[in-house]
């Protein structure tokens, strides 16, 4: 009860009041949600105590792989953190990625649950060396940094390495610079160091073994429709379900939208989920998308013989994760029954 009908306010006096509290209501959760929105941002605070692998990271290789191996080493939580949108800002031409956005999760998961935050490069590439020093240490929180002996940062790449670890100190930063990953080859052929360049230089040429040295595992590659084609649907559609012992069904599947960065023009031997249904193996002939760029785009072509239907079919319209099982198909024909092997 109010205490006496002198100290009580009046009705537009309460009604004031009522308004300007849900006003204030209004305005903390405006605020709340406006927090809420700067968390989950690209320049959010980093959790706990991170430690930061800078670079690219496009390829995922082993080079990146022994960044993100040194930062789980300090002792903090790992993070990778790169940037996008470079070749728009830099007028690069544009390339598909090397990862499928799909795959990059489970890719780092495997790398012992490191995880990625990724910048806008437009909104950092004007900041100092000390700026950029700043970024890592106040906004993000990094409580350690790792990068390549060639690692450049700052306004048109004005900081080095030894400005980093200067900056780094005067931060209070942990700054590990690690020597670059040779790239093992007795011939000479290839750079001097694994890089995302030598990597698209391999698949480029065909090479999917030295994209795979290279990688430290098969690519792989994700595209995002695959249907079996119409003569193929009409010559199985007649047959009868195969029993135990019988001959394999030849199927011809369309894969188009790839997610990420093809193999050169050719054939391949592929083992091949639809969907994320079993694993068959067939091969795989790729030839260039319709603007002929060689950016990695394209349209394959995989014929399969499967031993068993059941969910190695595809749907009509389905994905397929293809992996690049180390060679080239021996021949311009189908590989033969071994090669391929079979859904179970």
């Amino acid at each position: 009860p109010w205490p006496s009908s002198g100290s009580r306010p009046s009705r537009a006096r309460r009604c004031t009041a009522s308004a300007a509290g849900e006003a204030a209501a209004s305005s903390a959760i405006a605020d709340a949600a406006a927090a809420a929105a700067v968390e989950t941002g690209p320049f959010a605070r980093l959790p706990g105590s991170p430690a930061l692998a800078l670079g690219k990271f496009d390829a995922l290789h082993v080079g990146h792989k022994a960044l993100a191996d040194r930062v789980r080493a300090l002792g903090h939580e790992p993070w990778l953190l790169s940037f996008s949108g470079m070749a728009e800002v830099l007028g690069w031409p544009q390339r598909l990625p090397l990862v499928a956005p799909e795959h990059r999760p489970a890719l780092l998961r495997s790398w012992g649950d490191v995880r990625e935050r990724v910048l806008p490069f437009q909104d950092v590439r004007q900041l100092s060396p000390e700026q950029f020093v700043d970024l890592l240490a106040d906004t993000l929180g990094a409580r350690a940094v790792v990068c390549g002996s060639n690692f450049r940062f700052g306004y048109r790449a004005a900081g080095d390495t030894e400005a980093l670890q200067r900056l780094g100190r005067e931060k209070g930063l942990t700054v590990a610079v690690e020597d670059l990953v040779p790239a093992a080859d007795a011939d000479c052929t290839s750079p001097a160091q694994v890089s995302s360049s030598a990597v698209r230089e391999a698949l480029s040429a065909g090479d999917v073994a030295r994209a795979a040295q290279l990688l430290g595992r098969p690519h792989s590659v994700r595209f995002r429709r695959a249907s079996p084609t119409a003569a193929a649907a009409a010559a199985t559609a007649a047959v009868p379900r195969p029993s135990a012992g019988c001959d394999e069904e030849e199927l011809h599947v369309e894969l188009t939208e790839p997610a990420n960065f093809l193999p050169g023009p050719g054939q391949y031997l592929v083992s091949v989920a639809f969907s994320g249904a079993a694993v068959v193996r067939g091969n795989l002939e790729i030839s260039l998308g319709g603007d002929g760029s060689g950016n990695g785009n394209g349209v394959a072509r995989l014929r399969l013989r499967l031993r068993q239907w059941g969910e190695a079919r595809p749907a009509p319209i389905a994905t397929a994760d293809v992996t690049f099982d180390g060679g080239a198909a021996a021949a311009a024909g189908a590989a033969t029954a071994d090669e391929v092997g079979g859904a179970g």
